[in-house]
């Protein structure tokens, strides 16, 4: 990479976390999620159980391989810590612009200004790792193949299990190898923590992950998944959860069948979008700030359906309806017309594959566009040498 790109990168990310930093300063109560995290790791290291939190704090809701993961953050004097994490963020909010294909120039305005995004302000925040996990999946399944493809991506799984359903992604595009190699990555951060913490190791499976009690009510308006929106419907009724079901399934079979479509048409991270937007809207509970996704998925319909898409993707998410509905205590169970705003996320994102999809049916060339900046690089390699 020229010294110049570099100089331009490392530009992008200090203005990126000076922004997140000055949000932290004028907002206060932020980084409770990194409170969390750190509270997990330090009942690691003082031999007491991952989630056996005190009454009154939040649980501890991540596999045992990612309270391993952020010891150090448990570490560090809480200073530099909360520090360190939005320092990391803006590292990955940078290269995740890069990786879409993002000329460095422009990568410069827009990942500074995406602090805008409320799935990027909102992550800050809490002081979440969406763009930590967002990073590993799209450095490790965008671009040019490796014979360690799969390994990032089952790291992200292991820290938290919604990027599990790459697995999926990867054998219906034919990544035999990488599937493989994805299996195997995510097993060794199963098999690790049941090793050295054989205690939390197996609870975390048998009686922690079974709980869903542990994160909340799902009718949360934050909660901007199907579920969030049958949940919000129906509350507790019967008929939620069959629901839920059957239509995640749908959803999640239409989006692979895009994903395979997008990668064999070369547009890998499209393809990937696809399957990250399927996490989104088939998982239980998708928080706003999870929709990190946005930022890929935002680029893909700009190069598929023009800038006029594009500006009002970004506005939607600037503007986060579902944080002007009335929310707390249960009152999304009386929603009546602000489910039509209050659940805008998910209704753009089943847009999203609707329009995605039909500009792949009628055949639109977006391959000069759509390659990642390295993939087009070695296509041109090939082509010479034949």
């Amino acid at each position: 990479m020229p010294r110049s790109v570099r100089r331009d990168l490392g530009v992008a990310v200090a203005l990126t976390w000076l922004i997140s930093l000055v949000h932290l300063t004028v907002r206060p109560g932020g980084l409770l999620d990194l409170s969390v995290y750190r509270a997990g790791s330090q009942r690691l290291l003082d031999g007491a159980s991952i989630y056996a939190q005190p009454y009154g704090d939040l649980p501890f809701t991540y596999p045992p391989f990612a309270a391993l993961v952020m010891v150090p953050l448990a570490v560090l004097p809480t200073v530099l810590a909360e520090l360190a994490l939005p320092l990391l963020s803006a590292c990955a909010l940078v290269f995740v612009w890069h990786r879409c294909g993002v000329a460095t120039r422009w990568v410069l305005l827009v990942a500074p200004a995406s602090a805008l995004l409320e799935p990027v302000w909102m992550t800050q925040h809490f002081g979440q790792i969406n763009l930590l996990l967002l990073a590993l999946v799209l450095g490790d399944l965008v671009g040019p193949s490796s014979r360690w493809r799969g390994v990032l991506a089952g790291v992200a799984a292991g820290i938290k299990l919604t990027p599990l359903i790459f697995l999926g992604h990867l054998v219906v595009t034919r990544q035999w190898r990488a599937a493989g190699v994805m299996a195997a990555s995510f097993g060794a951060t199963v098999l690790v923590p049941i090793v050295l913490l054989p205690g939390d190791g197996v609870r975390f499976w048998t009686s922690v992950l079974p709980d869903a009690e542990r994160i909340g009510a799902p009718w949360y308006s934050g909660n901007q998944s199907l579920m969030g929106v049958l949940a919000r419907l129906g509350g507790e009724a019967a008929w939620v959860r069959p629901a839920w079901f059957f239509l995640s399934v749908a959803v999640v079979l239409l989006a692979l069948w895009l994903a395979h479509a997008l990668h064999e048409s070369g547009d890998l991270l499209g393809g990937v979008g696809a399957t990250g937007l399927a996490s989104l809207l088939a998982s239980p509970v998708s928080w706003s700030h999870h929709w990190v996704w946005c930022i890929p998925l935002g680029v893909v319909l700009v190069r598929r359906c023009g800038p006029v898409a594009g500006l009002l993707w970004v506005a939607l998410f600037v503007a986060a309806p579902h944080l002007w509905m009335p929310s707390g205590h249960d009152v999304e169970l009386a929603w009546t017309w602000q489910h039509l705003a209050g659940d805008t996320y998910v209704w753009v994102g089943l847009l999203w594959l609707a329009l995605v999809a039909s500009s792949y049916r009628h055949g639109r060339d977006v391959d000069r566009d759509v390659r990642a900046p390295r993939e087009r690089q070695e296509h041109r390699r090939e082509a010479t040498r034949s």
